[in-house]
């Protein structure tokens, strides 16, 4: 099962989903933060059933998914100042998960 199946949302069959543009963006993200591959799209997945063991209907089960895919963008605002802190702040940021 692909994961717009997953969460109910049909490609229109013309370019990329917005599932497979958000996937990608997260993955970028990940990489710019140092996060372990792919965190940002296991915690929308994480969002997704946080809602649905909450009883939310299926519209705010996927409004929780897409808020956490899109929910770090420009989070590399604060890079500089992490950075004249701790040194590497990708360094700090992946050592934060282990």
């Amino acid at each position: 099962m692909q994961l717009w199946e997953w969460i109910g949302v049909a490609p229109d069959g013309v370019g990329p989903d917005r599932q497979e543009l958000l996937g990608a963006l997260t993955l970028a993200i990940d990489l710019g933060l140092g996060l372990p591959a792919e965190h940002v799209l296991r915690s929308a997945i994480c969002a997704h059933r946080l809602a649905g063991a909450l009883g939310l209907d299926a519209d705010q089960q996927r409004s929780a998914f897409h808020t956490t895919m899109v929910m770090w963008i420009g989070c590399h605002a604060d890079s500089h100042e992490y950075g004249r802190w701790l040194g590497d702040d990708i360094a700090a940021r992946r050592n934060s998960y282990r």
